[in-house]
């Protein structure tokens, strides 16, 4: 055996299989503790890259399915209020066919309609408040108002003085003016009914209740053949069995009945009348000449019986009536000086109670010179709603048109608008007494600054004014009509809008409001080109007209249980559409996990560390190291030797 000094090959090969051996040890320790196989991009660099674009699949797809777990939980937000909202309009329906009987009395209906009441008001709060992380899920979205073109007459065309639309929307009434006649027209179906013959202008004053179950107009035609002296007569048409009927018998050349109001339930007509009808009596009772002036009647439709309310006065005039949609309360303008509160006999707002008609009268503008001679609305508890140009209450020094409330309790004007410039502004009051809709060129919530012709819902409940209309431009138009529930707008127009009004007739056009459906985008973790669109359509759409309706009359009552089966049946279509999507929603939540489990066991097979065959590595580099570690000790006894063998020299 050879013994040298200076590079001691043996020991250096030693030592370098020493720190081999360490550092595949300390990865063997490094690999079993953190349980991965790369731990670093040297361990294994193109292993890395694939199972890190692996891991952040498994992520995307992980919030993928917490995306897709968002999606269900709000489309179960919107089934519930489809749900509840179903719920409630089916004891609507309950109630509504209860009321239809007809051996229930006025005070039993009466009770069954403040139920019905409650539940309109019930369900509209419910589809109000349905949100999902501040979304709102009832309303859709806005969408840009299409016309619709309902009517094409001939000839002069339609009246624009004389049309009427019911609560729910669903039918409008109107007269032709070139054929002579009264039409009734189902928006829906597109069906029109002749009502009733007449010559041009003959027939003035169309009403029609909250359903459209009853129609109330005026006329010198005889149309019953009881009318052969050709006066000024009410007549009804109920559209359920098709009967017209005579329901005033005037023996005066009158000008019109003026003061003449249908309430919603189809009830009760108002009118005053220089002829005289026996108070309490019917029709078969006869009538009188008056002295020349007009004395206001209440006419209960049901019993045929007339109320004779306060006594009338010479040169008087009362218009723009409307009751409340009890029939109870009765709003309209007068230059009469009723309860001498008016000596300047100047147009003011008159309200009457007519559970106490002869003394149950209160003026409640007191104005010099007159009112700007505006339609009231009243509601059930006797508060009138009116629009008005005067300084009522020392808020509208500009005299512009603005919305004031009367409270009957109190008996105090309060203004509820801050209109800011001229313009035209009319009013109707939903049936159920939760809004008033506004159409007005005026600018309440800062999106209409061209000061353009939109319409307003006002919220009674809140005061609180929110627009419901959107478009860019109104076309010449002759007279507004608005449904109560405020989801479409009629118009009559002599414009072309549709192209099918060549013409140039006035007609009826329907301006379509209904908001587009909501499209929420869900990502299934694939980009834009992995998505599922949930389409929320509008609950408040399809509770179509659903405040606009009524079951104080057995009449009403066939006509809302009309109204609310369409409703259901249009709610149980969408509740099937989200309870699809829901369907969808849920096998697409089962792929993606079973996706991102995939994609995590191929990342695992690529990065996670073998336990078995590492801890076999890990036993080979210990017992090697050991062994390296002894050889080192048998190589420093051969430097023993050699400094022994130079000592003894």
């Amino acid at each position: 055996m050879t013994l040298k000094f200076g590079t001691d090959a043996v020991a250096l090969g030693l030592q370098r299989r020493m720190t081999q051996t360490s550092s595949a040890l300390g990865r063997s320790f490094e690999r079993l503790s953190s349980g991965l196989r790369i731990n670093r991009p040297s361990d294994d660099a193109a292993g890395l890259q694939i199972s890190e674009s692996l891991e952040t699949d498994v992520r995307v797809l992980n919030q993928a399915r917490r995306n897709v777990s968002d999606g269900i939980s709000l489309l179960s937000i919107a089934e519930s209020v489809v749900s509840e909202v179903v719920r409630v309009e089916t004891r609507m329906a309950e109630l509504a066919e209860q009321a239809a009987n007809g051996s229930l009395s006025d005070e039993q209906r009466s009770a069954l309609n403040q139920e019905f009441f409650a539940l309109s008001a019930e369900a509209q709060r419910i589809i109000k408040a349905a949100e999902f992380n501040g979304i709102g899920l009832s309303d859709g979205l806005k969408t840009e108002v299409e016309y619709q073109q309902l009517t094409f007459t001939t000839g002069s065309g339609i009246n624009p003085s004389h049309i009427a639309i019911s609560g729910d929307g669903r039918f409008v009434s109107y007269f032709d003016t070139g054929a002579g006649t009264l039409e009734l027209l189902d928006v829906e179906s597109g069906q029109t009914t002749t009502v009733a013959n007449a010559t041009a202008a003959l027939i003035s004053g169309i009403q029609i209740s909250a359903s459209g179950s009853v129609i109330a107009f005026q006329s010198r035609e005889d149309l019953t053949g009881e009318n052969s002296g050709g006066y000024e007569q009410t007549f009804v048409y109920d559209t359920f069995s098709g009967e017209l009927r005579q329901v005033t018998n005037a023996q005066t050349n009158e000008s019109g009945l003026s003061a003449f109001a249908l309430s919603a339930d189809g009830e009760s007509i108002s009118f005053s009348s220089q002829s005289r009808y026996v108070d309490g009596g019917t029709l078969a009772d006869g009538t009188t000449t008056g002295d020349g002036t007009d004395q206001l009647y209440i006419l209960d439709l049901k019993t045929g019986v007339y109320t004779e309310a306060f006594a009338g006065l010479a040169l008087q005039f009362m218009i723009n009536a409307s009751f409340s949609s009890d029939g109870r309360f009765l709003a309209f303008t007068s230059n009469g000086d009723y309860t001498g509160e008016n000596p300047d006999l100047g147009a003011e707002v008159f309200v009457l109670d007519t559970m106490d008609p002869k003394n149950g009268l209160r003026q409640i503008t007191n104005t010099t010179g007159g009112i700007s001679a505006p339609t009231p609305k009243v509601t059930t508890n006797g508060d009138v709603y009116f629009s008005s140009n005067d300084n009522l209450t020392g808020d509208n020094p500009s005299g512009f048109d603005q919305l004031f409330k009367y409270d009957y309790q109190t008996g105090t004007i309060s203004q509820e608008t801050n209109s800011t410039t001229i313009g035209a502004h009319a009013i109707v009051k939903a049936v159920d007494d939760t809004t008033i809709t506004i159409a007005a060129t005026q600018d309440y919530t800062g999106e209409n600054p061209n000061l353009l012709f939109q319409g307003f819902s006002y919220d009674i409940r809140t005061g609180e004014i929110t627009q419901i209309t959107s478009y860019d431009s109104v076309p010449l138009a002759a007279t507004f009509f608005q449904t109560r529930n405020a989801s479409s707008i009629v118009i009559s127009s002599t414009g072309d809008l549709t192209g099918q009004n060549g013409d140039g007739n006035i007609e009826l056009f329907l301006l379509n409001t209904y908001n587009t459906p909501l499209e929420v985008g869900v990502s299934l973790g694939g980009g834009a080109d992995a998505m599922i669109s949930l389409s929320l359509e509008s609950v408040r759409d399809s509770a179509n007209g659903l405040g606009g309706l009524t079951i104080s009359s057995q009449t009403e009552a066939k006509g809302a249980l009309s109204s609310i089966r369409r409703d259901l049946a249009e709610l149980g279509e969408l509740s099937g559409r989200i309870g699809a999507a829901m369907s969808r929603l849920g096998y697409a939540a089962d792929e993606i996990s079973n996706r991102s489990l995939n994609y995590e066991d191929a990342a695992s097979r690529i990065r996670d560390v073998d336990v078995a065959s590492e801890a076999a590595e890990l036993t080979k580099n210990l017992i090697r190291q050991q062994a390296i570690g002894q050889l080192m000790n048998l190589n420093n006894l051969q430097a023993d030797l050699l400094l022994r063998l130079l000592g003894d020299e």
